[in-house]
């Protein structure tokens, strides 16, 4: 089982010059990069599943306000989704077009 992030802004535009949007790329990989280390699946998971969060993030870098808004239906899923982001430390202060309201999804896509 592989953890899949993809990561959606609240609807803001995307930065207006190349070299920004190219550090908000950065920037929002290593958030996803992060977020993929620290999360931890738990024993036992059947299925596909998927869980949607919410969170701010802060001109510092920081991570606020982090809620399931579409669950997986799985209580430990969701519970360890949210114990990743908990982890996540040391991002350093975003490009200010990500600084706001941000959305992440956790995949899990089981082969075999």
């Amino acid at each position: 089982m592989d953890t899949v992030l993809m990561a959606a802004n609240d609807g803001r535009s995307a930065p207006a010059s190349e070299t920004v949007a190219a550090q908000a790329n950065a920037y929002t990989a290593r958030l996803l990069e992060k977020l993929r280390a620290a999360h931890e699946k738990p024993a036992g998971l059947d299925g596909d599943l998927q869980a949607q969060v919410e969170f701010s993030l802060r001109a510092d870098g920081t991570l606020a306000g982090v809620r399931i808004v579409a669950s997986s239906g799985n209580p430990a899923f969701d519970a360890s989704v949210l114990a990743a982001f908990q982890k996540v430390r040391d991002l350093g202060a975003p490009p200010s077009g990500l600084v706001g309201v941000n959305r992440v999804t956790f995949r899990t896509n089981f082969s075999g």
